[in-house]
C-alpha cells in the first residue's frame, strides 16, 4: 500500500487514519500482554485530543509528556497533532533541577506523567521544583496502571486529572493538523549549557517515518519492532513511529525486561 495519504495532506493524523482505513483491526501496538489495534489507537487519540482541548490546549500550546513508553504516550502524541499542539518529549530521568528549567522555558500548559513509574516519586520531584516554573501550567494529567484510583498529584495548587478521564471523552472530530506546524520538541543533551529545544514539524516527522520505513525495512511485510528505547529521544521515537505509520506493529516496553522481549520476539 501507499506510504503517503491521498491528496498529499502529509500530516500525522492523516497517516494514522490511512492505516485505520487499510487495516483497522490490525495490531498497532503490543503492550504488557494486550494489543492495541490501529482503530483503537486512533479512537483513543481523538478522545484524548478532546480532553486536552477541554483543558484549554490549542494550536501551538505545549504538552509535556513526562512518561515512559506506553500506548498512552503514543495516543497523547497523536492527540497533540490533531489539536495542532506541540508534544514536549520529557525524559523520565529528569529530576527537580531539570524540570525547573524545562517547564519554565517551554511554557508547557499541560504536564502528563505516570506518578509512580518504577516506584519513583514523581509528585515529590515536582513539589521540589520552584512554583514560578509552573507559571503557565494549567493542568497535570496522571496516567495509571496497577495503581488505578491512586491519589492525584497535589503540586503547587495545579489542577490534576486522570488520563483515563481524558481518554473517555467524546472523540474530537475536527482535525486541526497541518504539515507545516510544530508537533514535537526534543531536548538536547545540554553538554555545554542548558538543554535546547529542537522543534519538528508534522511534515518532517511524517517524511522521516516514511523514509526510515523504506530504507530500514520497517515497512517490510511481517516486520515487528521492539520499542524499548525511550520515546523521549530521537532514536526511540523514530524507530517506533516509522513501523507504526508504515503499518507494522510495535512491541512497546516501558522499561527493558529481557524475559518479555524474548517472549514477544519469539511469537
Amino acid at each position: 500500500p501507499a506510504l503517503h495519504p491521498s491528496g498529499g495532506a502529509l500530516t500525522l493524523t492523516a497517516l494514522l487514519e490511512q492505516q485505520v482505513r487499510l487495516r483497522p483491526g490490525a495490531t498497532a501496538l503490543h503492550y504488557r500482554g494486550r494489543t492495541v489495534t490501529y482503530a483503537a489507537l486512533a479512537a483513543e487519540s481523538a478522545r484524548v485530543a478532546r480532553g486536552l482541548a477541554d483543558l484549554g490546549v490549542g494550536r501551538g500550546d505545549v504538552v509535556a509528556l513526562w512518561m515512559p513508553n506506553t500506548p498512552a504516550w503514543i495516543a497523547s502524541f497523536f492527540a497533540c497533532a490533531r489539536i495542532g499542539a506541540i508534544a514536549l518529549a520529557t525524559n523520565t530521568r529528569f529530576r527537580s533541577s531539570e524540570m525547573n528549567d524545562i517547564l519554565s522555558r517551554s511554557g508547557a500548559k499541560v504536564l502528563m506523567l505516570w506518578p509512580s513509574f518504577r516506584h519513583i516519586d514523581f509528585t515529590g520531584i515536582l513539589r521540589e521544583t520552584k512554583a514560578e516554573s509552573f507559571a503557565r501550567l494549567k493542568a497535570i494529567v496522571a496516567y495509571e496502571e496497577e495503581e488505578a484510583g491512586a491519589a492525584l498529584p497535589d503540586v503547587h495548587g495545579i489542577a490534576a486529572y486522570r488520563y483515563a478521564d481524558l481518554a473517555s471523552r467524546p472523540a474530537m472530530e475536527e482535525d486541526r493538523a497541518a504539515p507545516d506546524i510544530g508537533c514535537l520538541m526534543f531536548t538536547t543533551s545540554g553538554t555545554t549549557k542548558a538543554p535546547k529545544f529542537v522543534l519538528h514539524h508534522q511534515r518532517s516527522i511524517a517524511w522521516h517515518a516514511i523514509d526510515d520505513g523504506q530504507s530500514f525495512e520497517f515497512a517490510a511485510p511481517g516486520a515487528v519492532t521492539l520499542g524499548v528505547v525511550p520515546l523521549c529521544g530521537t532514536y526511540g521515537f523514530s524507530t517506533t513511529m516509522s513501523p507504526l505509520l508504515c503499518g507494522n506493529p510495535v512491541v512497546l516496553q516501558s522499561s527493558y525486561q529481557v524475559d518479555r522481549s524474548e517472549e514477544h520476539t519469539s511469537e
